[in-house]
């Protein structure tokens, strides 16, 4: 992998071995975020959403894709450079 730091070129000697284990990582915190959103907004859609609002309650897969349209609805502008 080579990378600028400075305005230099860095060359990193990554093993193989280092590598899957670096990805294997990203792919896990991926899944536990999305994981934790969803749960989350289960619990809370299902603990609010039906007393205040009348409105049904919805399963564990209707909540993960609330979180996907929220997140597509409202992207997160905070890693966007001007």
């Amino acid at each position: 992998m080579i990378s600028l730091i400075g305005g230099k070129e860095i060359i990193n000697n990554m093993s193989m071995k280092e590598g899957c284990g670096l990805a294997v990582s990203i792919v896990l915190i991926i899944f536990v975020s999305i994981s934790l959103a969803t749960v989350s907004t289960w619990l809370l859609w299902n603990w609010l959403m039906p007393v205040i609002f009348g409105l049904p309650k919805i399963t564990l897969a209707q909540s993960c894709g609330l979180v996907v349209l929220a997140h597509i609805v409202f992207p997160n502008n905070a890693i966007r450079k001007n």
